[in-house]
């Protein structure tokens, strides 16, 4: 099995994805607020403003904007519902990572060495069908154009969030961390930053808390790193695969962190294209299944 040539896009897609509470809250709150109270606003630069102003009138109109909509419409055939968000995850993407991340845990629970290569070999075959789902999204067109979109609104939205005068709105300093807020960059200002833009401001998703914030971050780094090394790995081989192992279990973790902190009952969005309730149930739940994904953020109904 030869190695994928660009081990890139999903790996690439997934945190921002996990994350796209960084874009709603620049989408359906900063930007907003930024047209409805211009007094608080007054130093902001004249980059940020721009920014904000193409949030404001562009998303859902320009490639480079894409509404939540939109990006629904693009990542679910990839990633199914984002793991940042609350509601029953059926979706293929779901299943095969959720086997790979439950074959991680049954290896490093394990409490004797007895049959420790028959567990490594049972993460492997969960790796190989997980491999064969993702290797059809990389140098593909369509997903390489959803890929640059979602990346420039995110980028964008960072910016914003990681700008002095914005935050300072909410009487707080950015992120001073590197990279925020992907990789292993935790930095408590930037978390709260979320809380209290979400607490201050009205969205789809209500309040986010700094716990929630960060553990979605978590689920966002260890899920990139698990889905990039199964990318790129020849399972043909017998080379390595415990760091891999590593990766899909702290992902497994995060998700039952995330699920662990009192999260009872939280709506999904509707999707902006029709699904069967055998695709998508729209009904409200608490993830506890071994390996599935819980949610994080609750989102209302009543979007904007």
């Amino acid at each position: 099995m030869a190695v994928a040539v660009n081990a890139g896009l999903v790996a690439e897609l997934y945190p921002r994805w996990t994350l796209d509470v960084v874009i709603r809250l620049v989408e359906e709150g900063i930007a907003i607020d930024f047209v409805k109270r211009p007094r608080q606003y007054k130093e902001v630069p004249h980059d940020i403003a721009e920014i904000l102003e193409n949030f404001w009138f562009r998303s859902g109109t320009d490639p480079g904007f894409p509404n939540l909509q939109k990006r629904e419409v693009m990542l679910f055939p990839i990633l199914g519902q984002s793991d940042g968000v609350l509601g029953e995850h059926t979706s293929e993407f779901h299943a095969v990572s959720a086997a790979l991340r439950t074959a991680a845990d049954a290896f490093t629970s394990r409490v004797f060495d007895t049959g420790e290569e028959n567990l490594r070999q049972a993460f492997r075959d969960a790796a190989v069908t997980f491999q064969s789902y993702l290797r059809p999204f990389e140098d593909n067109a369509a997903v390489r154009n959803g890929e640059r979109q979602i990346r420039n609104m995110f980028d964008s939205a960072v910016r914003v969030l990681l700008n002095r005068q914005v935050t300072g709105v909410f009487g707080r300093p950015p992120a001073d961390t590197a990279n925020w807020p992907l990789g292993r960059s935790f930095d408590e200002n930037g978390a709260l930053v979320i809380k209290y833009v979400s607490e201050a401001l009205q969205t789809t998703m209500g309040p986010v808390s700094t716990s929630q914030f960060i553990a979605v971050q978590r689920i966002a780094d260890f899920g990139q790193r698990a889905i990039r090394g199964v990318l790129e790995a020849d399972f043909d081989t017998a080379g390595p695969i415990d760091e891999l192992i590593q990766f899909a279990y702290r992902w497994y973790t995060a998700l039952m962190e995330l699920g662990s902190m009192g999260i009872t009952t939280m709506n999904m969005p509707a999707r902006s294209m029709e699904m069967s309730s055998k695709e998508m149930p729209m009904r409200s739940i608490a993830m506890r299944t071994k390996g599935m994904a819980p949610n994080v953020m609750e989102v209302r109904n009543n979007r904007r």
